[in-house]
């Protein structure tokens, strides 16, 4: 049942694509070609940019012992999770505490005039000892 299909569609004239079609294709592939050529003239025209910037910040030389002092230090609580008892010893019970942080420091470079800024998360759990009734 195949073989015949594929003999029959074989021995099938072929039409010819209507003008319409082409003139359709046509339009559609200038089109993508200004968009790509829009984007690779972008694209080059950041490159540009960034080599210039990279090119012009003067690379000073730094002592080791002269590091970046903050200028500002913030801590932000962003949650507190009460985890329940753990009896570390057979004495005294401690409630755990688990509690998310971000501390937020803000640095300026004195010899070059940048600024910068950190936001660094930290998780820890504290232990608070119990007292037995």
């Amino acid at each position: 049942m195949n073989h015949e299909l594929n003999e029959r569609l074989r021995r099938m004239p072929l039409r010819q694509p209507p003008p319409s079609l082409d003139r359709w294709v046509s339009r559609h592939t200038r089109r993508r070609r200004a968009l790509r050529l829009g984007t690779g003239l972008a694209a080059a025209a950041v490159l540009a940019a960034l080599w210039f910037v990279a090119r012009g910040v003067p690379h000073h030389r730094r002592a080791p012992d002269e590091a970046l002092k903050p200028v500002r230090v913030e801590r932000v609580w962003s949650r507190v999770a009460d985890d329940g008892l753990v009896i570390l010893d057979a004495d005294t019970p401690y409630r755990t505490f688990r509690r998310w942080t971000v501390r937020y420091v803000w640095q300026r470079d004195l010899l070059t005039g940048a600024h910068f800024e950190m936001a660094v998360p930290a998780g820890e759990v504290v232990l608070v000892a119990q007292e037995l009734y």
